[in-house]
C-alpha cells in the first residue's frame, strides 16, 4: 500500500470516529458517510506535491467540470463536519469545565472524575477531526480551482471591443448613434451589447475585489483615492459608506450602474490599460522618484502628511561625583507635506475610437501615453521637494573632472565637497549613498578619457556584462553602472536646470532618508458633452506627498561650471 494511501485512509478513520461521538446528536452529519465515495473520484488529489501541476491546468470538458464539482460538494461537507464538529466541541467543553467549577473546593467523585477524563479525552479527539476536516476542506478548494476555466473578459488584451468608447457611451446617450454600426466591425456597439460587455466587466472586477491579487488592491486604491479630499473624517466616512453602497449594487447588477466616473466596478479600468507595452512618446525616465523610501503607504485620509523630527539632540557628559547629571531636552517638529494631485490627460475624437484599434490596442495606447508623463511630473515633483532645503556646492571655474597633477578639485572634488555637507552638518550626520545627473552629464564623464585616450571611469558590471540593477530600477535604466567616490551615479533628465545660464545641477543624498508617498494612478473619462465638442477627455490623476526627513541631508552642485551646453 503506497503512502498516499494510507495518508488518504488515516483521513477517513478518523473523521469516522469522530462522526461515532456526532451521529447520535446530530443527524445532519452523518452525511460525512458519503466521504469514502467522493475520496474515490481522484486520491492522487489528496497528494500535497501534485497540486501545483495542476493548479496550472484549465480544463473545459464535461469530465473536468464534473471532477470540479465533486470537489466543491466535497468542500462543502469537509466545512459542514467542521462547523458542526465546533459547536459539538464548544458544549462539551463547557460541560467539562461547568463540573470542574461544581467541585472547585472539594474532591471529585471517582465516577465523576471518570466521566471528566473521557470528556476531555473525546474533546482532543473531536478538536483533531475538525482541523483536519478544515484541511481537507482546503485542499479540496484547491483541487477544484484546478478545474476552473476562466473565459476572457470583455476587454482582456487582444479583445475587438474599447472600454473608453463603452464607458463613453454609456454615460453620454447622446453619442450613441453617432458610433453604433462604424469602427472595425468586430465590435458590436448597439445599446444592448454595449451594457452587457460593461456588466460583465463589472462582475469580473467585483470578484477581483474580494481576492487578494494585485489588480483586486488597485481596483480598491483607485477608489479610496477618487474620494479623498481636505477633511480626513469626510473622507474616511464617504470611503466607508461608498464601500457599503457599491457592495449593495454589486449585489444586483454587477456595479454598472454608476452614475458618474469610478462610481463602480464598471467604470473602474481594465487592469491591462495600465500594464501595457507600447512605443508611447517617452517622458524622462523618474529615476530619482524610485530610490526614495516608498516603505510607507500615504495615509489613508486628508490631504496632509506629517512625520515627527527633531531639531536639536540631548546631551550626555561625564558625571563627576555628587554632581548633576547633564541634561538638555530635544526639541521636536514635524515634517510636512501637502497631498498634491499630479493629473494628465488626453482629448480624444470619437474617430479614434472608432478607427484605433483593434478594440483594447486604442486604448492601451492612449493611457500609456498619460501615464509615461505622469510619472515625469510625480518625480520632477519629488525633486523640487527634496531639494528645497539643500545644501549647496557652488563651482564657478571651468569644468573638469580632477584637479590635474594630484590634489582634490574639479568634479570629484565637488562630489566630495557634497558628501562632506551631509556628514558634517549636526543633526545630519549622513552618508550619502547617490548621485544624480542629467544623462548628458552622465554620457560625458562615461567618454572622458586620459592624456593616452583610456577612460578614467569603468561601469559596474554583474555576471551577464550589464549594468548592475538598483532597486525600483529594474532595467537599469536610471543607475549608469557607475561609482564615483562612493557614490552611485543615477542619471535623471526631470531634474531642472537653474540660474540664467541654465546650468545643471548634481543632487547627492542618500534617498532611503526621504520619504515617497504616492497613490494609485486613478483614470477618470469625460464624455464629449462635458467637453463641449465631440471629442472626449480621458486622463489619469495620482496623489503624492514627499517629505525629506532631514532638511539638509540634500547636497546640490552647480555653478557655471555645469552649464548645460558643456554636456550637450
Amino acid at each position: 500500500m503506497s503512502t498516499q494511501d494510507r495518508h488518504t485512509e488515516t483521513d477517513a478513520a478518523e473523521l469516522a470516529r469522530a462522526e461515532q461521538y456526532l451521529s447520535g446528536e446530530d443527524p445532519e452529519l452523518r452525511q460525512a458517510k458519503r466521504l469514502a465515495q467522493i475520496e474515490q473520484l481522484d486520491r492522487e488529489l489528496w497528494a500535497e506535491d501534485n497540486l501545483p501541476r495542476l493548479e496550472g491546468e484549465l480544463r473545459s470538458d464535461e469530465a473536468a467540470t464534473a471532477r470540479r464539482d465533486a470537489h466543491e460538494d466535497a468542500a462543502r461537507e469537509y466545512d459542514a463536519i467542521a462547523r458542526k464538529m465546533g459547536s459539538k466541541i464548544d458544549r462539551r467543553r463547557r460541560g467539562v469545565a461547568g463540573t470542574l467549577a461544581a467541585y472547585r473546593d472539594g474532591e471529585i467523585p471517582a465516577d465523576e472524575f471518570a466521566e471528566i477524563r473521557k470528556g476531555t479525552a473525546a474533546l482532543f479527539a473531536e478538536d483533531r477531526s475538525r482541523r483536519k476536516a478544515a484541511k481537507l476542506a482546503k485542499r479540496e478548494r484547491r483541487a477544484a480551482s484546478a478545474y476552473v476555466t476562466k473565459e476572457p473578459g470583455p476587454y482582456d488584451e487582444g479583445s475587438p471591443h474599447s472600454w473608453i468608447r463603452d464607458s463613453l457611451l454609456a454615460r453620454d446617450a447622446s453619442t450613441r448613434g453617432l458610433v453604433t454600426g462604424r469602427g472595425n466591425g468586430l465590435s458590436d456597439m448597439g445599446d444592448q451589447a454595449v451594457q452587457q460587455r460593461l456588466q460583465r466587466h463589472g462582475e469580473d472586477g467585483t470578484r477581483a475585489l474580494r481576492g487578494n491579487t494585485k489588480y483586486a488592491k488597485r481596483l480598491r486604491q483607485i477608489r479610496h483615492e477618487q474620494l479623498r479630499v481636505e477633511d480626513a473624517d469626510a473622507h474616511r466616512q464617504s470611503v466607508r459608506a461608498a464601500r457599503t453602497d457599491e457592495l449593495r449594487a454589486f449585489g444586483t447588477d454587477g456595479g454598472a450602474s454608476a452614475t458618474a466616473p469610478g462610481e463602480g466596478a464598471a467604470f473602474v479600468s481594465p487592469a491591462i490599460l495600465l500594464d501595457s507595452i507600447w512605443a508611447p512618446y517617452r517622458s524622462p525616465y523618474r529615476a530619482f522618484a524610485d530610490q526614495l523610501n516608498k516603505s510607507i503607504a500615504l495615509p489613508d485620509y486628508g490631504m496632509e502628511c506629517y512625520l515627527p523630527t527633531f531639531t536639536t539632540g540631548a546631551s550626555v557628559t561625564s558625571q563627576t561625583e555628587g554632581g548633576s547629571v547633564s541634561e538638555t531636552d530635544p526639541v521636536a517638529a514635524f515634517g510636512s507635506s501637502a497631498v498634491v494631485l499630479k493629473a494628465g490627460q488626453v482629448t480624444v475624437s470619437y474617430q479614434f475610437l472608432d478607427r484605433a484599434g483593434p478594440g483594447i490596442s486604442g486604448d492601451q495606447v492612449l493611457f500609456a501615453q498619460v501615464k509615461q508623463q505622469l510619472d515625469a511630473q510625480v518625480d520632477l515633483y519629488a525633486i523640487n521637494q527634496a531639494i528645497a532645503s539643500a545644501q549647496t556646492v557652488t563651482d564657478n571655474e571651468a569644468f573638469t573632472v580632477t584637479k590635474a597633477k594630484g590634489g582634490v578639485g574639479g568634479f570629484l572634488g565637488d562630489l566630495k565637497s557634497a558628501k562632506n555637507k551631509l556628514h558634517d552638518t549636526a543633526g545630519v550626520r549622513l552618508k550619502g549613498t547617490h548621485a544624480f545627473v542629467i544623462g548628458d552629464l552622465a554620457d560625458y564623464l562615461s567618454a572622458y578619457a586620459d592624456e593616452q585616450g583610456r577612460p578614467i571611469f569603468t561601469p559596474t558590471l554583474d555576471d551577464n556584462q550589464l549594468r548592475l540593477r538598483a532597486e525600483g530600477d529594474p532595467q537599469a535604466e536610471g543607475f549608469t553602472g557607475y561609482v564615483l567616490v562612493g557614490l552611485a551615479l543615477f542619471q535623471d533628465d526631470n531634474i531642472p536646470n537653474v540660474g540664467t545660464t541654465s546650468n545643471t545641477q548634481v543632487i547627492v543624498t542618500r534617498p532611503d532618508t526621504i520619504v515617497q508617498l504616492e497613490g494609485a494612478p486613478v483614470p477618470y473619462l469625460y464624455p464629449p458633452s462635458v467637453a463641449g465638442t465631440l471629442d472626449a477627455i480621458l486622463g489619469l490623476r495620482c496623489y503624492v506627498a514627499t517629505i525629506t526627513r532631514f532638511k539638509e541631508g540634500v547636497s546640490t552642485i552647480t555653478g557655471s561650471a555645469y552649464k548645460a551646453s558643456t554636456f550637450a
